[in-house]
């Protein structure tokens, strides 16, 4: 079978992305619970071997929602790693840069 579009013989990536709210963690928290009940669904649906989830979180790492991302129903692990850098500059002015964009990945059944 042809398993490049995953389908519903499974085997496939379902690549999910998002731009998660700006101003409001408990939006941010509520977007990932509705997130997570997708891909759930999606999941069951076309049985991929590998879920990316990607995107501006709008978080740093720890804060809540990202936090939610790694514990259960779905245990993504967080793949990027913060820089220094991190990975956009600060809405305030100050030149300062943090880490809001991230990638997480997860085996579903591992």
């Amino acid at each position: 079978p042809d398993r490049r579009g995953g389908g519903d013989d499974g085997g496939g990536v379902l690549v999910v992305t998002t731009h998660m709210h700006a101003e409001s963690a408990a939006v941010r928290v509520e977007q990932v619970a509705q997130m997570t009940s997708s891909i759930e669904a999606l999941s069951k649906e076309h049985s991929p071997s590998l879920i990316v989830l990607c995107g501006d979180m709008n978080e740093v790492p720890g804060e809540q929602a990202l936090a939610t991302l790694t514990q259960g129903p779905l245990f993504f692990q967080r793949l990027t790693k913060s820089t220094a850098e991190g990975t956009c500059v600060k809405n305030d002015g100050s030149g300062e840069s943090e880490d809001l964009d991230h990638i997480f990945a997860v085996a579903p059944g591992t």
